[in-house]
């Protein structure tokens, strides 16, 4: 894959157990009382995990558990999606580059990351431009959870099934040892430009086809695209 530094809250299951057995006594011959315990509900587990131009929004069937943000502290999101997912499987530590700031890696299953990064001292962090946390999504599915753009867009997709995908503003390409690796707008940020002109950049979903013409082979949220 092309490696992309470039520039998914809590979610809490409840269980209650009411009821503990008990016994009272009475005079010879008769039968003890008891009190049975009820059982704890049972709780939906995640089935979709939808990344938003603005955070990532977790499923259970076709009910909204969580979404979150990308400006919320790192670790709600790595426990909302270890929650979805499961445990961590690994991490890694970046440097920073002329592009990106340092940053920690922290990977689950075959095809899902979460990256922190490790701005400067004193620098105010803009959810769009600066967030606290993004995702670089590999897969379309990890287990029984579903992994998906807003629209149904996911890693394996045709680049044709992204509205508007052969608009030259849109798309843009460059040159690999692949080939051609295309990056494409899926859907912009709120307040950032759908399509970018040449000195004003679009912030949001990206979805990556390397090589192009696809299929596509990663999403990366939030992210830069277009602008000088």
């Amino acid at each position: 894959m092309a490696t992309l530094i470039v520039s998914i809250a809590v979610l809490l299951s409840t269980a209650a157990c009411a009821g503990a057995p008990g016994s009272g006594s009475t005079a010879t011959g008769s039968p003890a009382a008891s009190t049975a315990g009820s059982t704890a509900p049972t709780v939906e587990p995640i089935t979709a995990i939808v990344v938003l131009a603005d955070g990532v929004r977790f499923q259970a069937g076709a009910t909204v558990r969580e979404t979150v943000a990308y400006d919320a502290p790192a670790d709600v999101a790595l426990a909302a999606i270890a929650d979805a997912l499961g445990a961590q499987s690994g991490s890694e530590e970046h440097e920073a580059t002329n592009h990106s700031a340092a940053s920690t890696e922290y990977r689950f299953g075959d095809g899902v990351a979460v990256f922190e990064p490790h701005y400067g001292a004193g620098v105010t962090t803009d959810a769009t431009i600066r967030p606290v946390w993004w995702i670089a999504v590999e897969t379309a599915e990890v287990g029984n959870v579903r992994i998906s753009a807003e629209g149904g867009v996911a890693v394996g997709s045709s680049v044709d099934a992204i509205a508007g995908w052969n608009d030259p503003d849109r798309m843009g390409t460059s040159t690999t040892s692949a080939g051609t690796q295309a990056e494409l707008l899926v859907v912009a940020a709120p307040g950032s430009q759908l399509v970018p002109t040449a000195s004003a950049a679009a912030y949001g979903v990206l979805a990556i086809a390397d090589p192009y013409p696809g299929p596509i082979t990663m999403l990366v949220a939030p992210s830069q695209h277009g602008g000088a």
